[in-house]
């Protein structure tokens, strides 16, 4: 299994169509479709069906979407990891924060940081204390000011 099969197998499925994955991948159709036999033949399983012009994914596609965005995730959170360590004065963090801190705290905070790094970069993220914590246990944000 190839990771440029995973991509091409989630630009389709959240496409539902073969040449729209294609036109937002900037690739030709018969390259998709071909890797996406390839991926089919691989695993045994038929991952989608065509409905008229378009396809679905099948119950074990479903499945393997969400299987298959996982890996990719972790994979870029690997390669995130190896770039923070090659260069931990570069990176991104990711920080999550209520809307009352987002007037005066958060600001204040982000700015004395960015003062002694001011090559780190930050992805800012408002949401519910419940939603946070959620972020902040699945890895989709590095930390909470909660």
């Amino acid at each position: 299994m190839e990771l440029r099969q995973l991509y091409y197998f989630i630009e389709v499925a959240e496409h539902e169509h073969f040449t729209k994955a294609a036109d937002n991948l900037h690739v030709a159709q018969s390259s998709i479709s071909f890797q996406i036999a390839k991926l089919k033949d691989e695993l045994g399983v038929t991952l989608f069906e065509r409905v008229g012009r378009n396809v679905r994914l099948t119950e074990i596609g479903e499945i393997f979407l969400m299987q298959s965005k996982e890996a990719l995730k972790a994979l870029n959170h690997a390669k995130e990891k190896i770039v923070e360590y090659l260069d931990p004065e570069n990176g991104t963090v990711k920080v999550g924060y209520p809307t009352s801190l987002g007037s005066y705290f958060v600001p204040m905070i982000i700015s004395a940081f960015k003062k002694q790094h001011p090559d780190i970069s930050f992805y800012l993220t408002q949401g519910s204390y419940s939603f946070l914590i959620d972020a902040v246990k699945s890895g989709d944000i590095n930390l909470a000011f909660l």
